[in-house]
């Protein structure tokens, strides 16, 4: 299902995207490599996948492509979350223990936000 967004909406909707959706992409890759070892392009298809099937908040092409994910993978790893290693040929990502704990923190805070907005827009929308 897909919603069709006037301009207007969409234009009122771009803060908003260009605020969350960097935020929500290093931790879409480590939910997904928490599940199991990846390939970079693994994780571009599922993102293309899940933006896809996204109602609502719009979403450039360009957040689900590889010049955005090998970027994030590469920062996640220098900064320890994730550990890659080499197959014949291609770099499979595994999460490390402390990729594992921001995760789950960050899973936290997320939830926390989501169940504050729910909140706010089930009064918006009240009748």
């Amino acid at each position: 299902m897909h919603v069709r967004i006037p301009s207007d909406v969409k234009k009122d909707l771009e803060p908003i995207r260009k605020a969350v959706v960097p935020k929500i992409i290093p931790l879409f890759c480590l939910a997904l490599i928490n599940e199991k070892p990846r390939y970079g392009y693994d994780i571009i298809k599922e993102a293309a996948r899940v933006k896809d099937e996204m109602v609502g908040l719009p979403m450039k092409k360009t957040y689900t492509n590889a010049a955005v994910i090998y970027p994030t993978l590469h920062k996640l790893e220098k900064d320890g979350l994730l550990e890659s290693k080499w197959d014949e040929r291609r770099k499979v990502y595994h999460i490390t223990r402390k990729g594992k704990r921001r995760l789950d923190i960050s899973r936290g805070v997320w939830k926390a936000s989501i169940d504050a907005q729910m909140k706010m827009y089930k009064k918006m929308f009240e009748r």
